[in-house]
Protein backbone atom coordinates (compact mmCIF):
# COMPACT_ATOMS: atom_id res chain seq x y z
CA UNK A 1 0.00 0.00 0.00
CA UNK A 2 1.31 3.68 -0.92
CA UNK A 3 -0.65 5.24 1.76
CA UNK A 4 0.11 4.65 5.68
CA UNK A 5 -3.30 6.47 6.69
CA UNK A 6 -2.93 8.21 10.29
CA UNK A 7 -6.47 8.00 12.57
CA UNK A 8 -8.97 10.26 12.26
CA UNK A 9 -8.88 13.70 12.62
CA UNK A 10 -12.41 15.24 12.45
CA UNK A 11 -15.95 14.26 11.49
CA UNK A 12 -18.39 17.08 10.71
CA UNK A 13 -22.33 17.74 10.49
CA UNK A 14 -22.68 16.58 6.98
CA UNK A 15 -21.04 12.88 7.36
CA UNK A 16 -17.81 13.81 6.08
CA UNK A 17 -14.42 12.18 7.86
CA UNK A 18 -11.05 14.20 7.58
CA UNK A 19 -8.03 12.25 8.10
CA UNK A 20 -4.58 12.05 7.43
CA UNK A 21 -1.89 9.92 5.27
CA UNK A 22 1.62 9.41 4.75
CA UNK A 23 2.95 8.52 0.97
CA UNK A 24 5.12 4.89 2.48
CA UNK A 25 7.83 6.55 -0.32
CA UNK A 26 8.19 10.26 -0.66
CA UNK A 27 6.92 10.84 3.05
CA UNK A 28 4.27 13.34 1.66
CA UNK A 29 1.99 14.10 4.59
CA UNK A 30 -1.86 14.48 2.22
CA UNK A 31 -5.12 14.95 3.97
CA UNK A 32 -8.25 12.21 2.88
CA UNK A 33 -11.69 13.55 2.88
CA UNK A 34 -14.38 10.70 3.12
CA UNK A 35 -18.55 11.27 2.36
CA UNK A 36 -20.15 8.89 3.17
CA UNK A 37 -23.69 8.62 1.45
CA UNK A 38 -22.52 11.25 -0.93
CA UNK A 39 -24.25 9.43 -3.99
CA UNK A 40 -27.73 8.58 -1.89
CA UNK A 41 -29.35 11.25 -2.87
CA UNK A 42 -29.73 14.01 -5.89
CA UNK A 43 -28.43 16.82 -4.02
CA UNK A 44 -25.79 15.40 -2.27
CA UNK A 45 -24.58 13.52 -5.61
CA UNK A 46 -24.40 17.56 -7.49
CA UNK A 47 -22.74 19.01 -4.32
CA UNK A 48 -19.95 15.89 -4.37
CA UNK A 49 -19.62 15.95 -8.30
CA UNK A 50 -19.89 19.91 -8.09
CA UNK A 51 -16.60 20.02 -5.34
CA UNK A 52 -14.76 17.22 -7.64
CA UNK A 53 -15.02 19.36 -10.50
CA UNK A 54 -13.61 22.32 -8.40
CA UNK A 55 -10.98 20.97 -7.49
CA UNK A 56 -9.48 19.44 -10.87
CA UNK A 57 -9.21 22.36 -11.90
CA UNK A 58 -7.57 24.30 -9.18
CA UNK A 59 -3.90 25.12 -9.70
CA UNK A 60 -2.19 25.29 -5.89
CA UNK A 61 0.80 23.77 -4.88
CA UNK A 62 -1.44 21.73 -1.96
CA UNK A 63 -4.18 20.36 -3.65
CA UNK A 64 -3.74 17.44 -6.48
Amino acid sequence: NQYLVLPRLNRSCFNLFSSAAVNSQTHEEVAIKKISNAFDNRIDAKRTLREIKLLRHMNHENVS
